[in-house]
């Protein structure tokens, strides 16, 4: 097979553009993102492909923001797929959970995603169900697909486990 020069230019091209993409420092995407997502990142280091972060997220009061370490870590067998894939491990006073975060173009896939949350935390993010718990909540293995767009979760499946203990929920309402 006979390559002629406008196929090893373009070939070149696209090699040069993917090793620039490579040594982009992961404030610099950071920056963009953090943005849209109303984040406020106070120090980060690493590259597209591995790295750790300290973000500001909204915390369990509405006045308090928390804390968050973010390690991740580019795992390229997702590529096959058509997606871009990180092993994620996030820490807080509230929650320690580690996972796969895939992206596609039209959804984001959360998998394998393990580790215990507080029940304020949770009680927190569920607050419209008047639902309150008390101690700690296990997640084991947890798929979460979310559409991209609209942001609301297409399915979940897996396994949360609460020990027990005080749960407030109002009856008759």
């Amino acid at each position: 097979m006979k390559l002629n020069s406008k196929t090893l230019i373009f070939v070149g091209l696209c090699v040069y553009a993917l090793c620039l993409l490579s040594l982009i420092p992961a404030a610099g995407v950071m920056k963009k993102w953090a943005a849209d997502a109303q984040l406020s990142v106070d120090s980060m280091e690493g590259d597209f492909w591995r790295g750790h972060a300290s973000v500001h997220t909204l915390g369990p009061s509405a006045a308090q923001w928390q804390s968050t370490q973010v390690t991740w870590r580019f795992n390229p067998w997702h590529l096959l797929a058509g997606g871009l894939g990180f092993d994620v491990a996030l820490k807080n006073p509230h929650f320690e959970l580690q996972g796969t975060v895939v992206t596609g173009i039209r959804r984001v896939i959360v998998r394998h995603l393990s580790g215990h949350a507080s029940g304020a935390w949770l009680s927190y993010f569920i607050r419209n169900q008047r639902v309150a718990f008390s101690n700690d909540i296990q997640l084991k293995d947890l798929l979460i697909d979310v559409n991209y767009r609209s942001r609301r979760v297409r399915s979940a499946d897996g396994e949360i486990s609460w020990p027990g203990g005080v749960m407030n929920y109002p009856a008759g309402v």
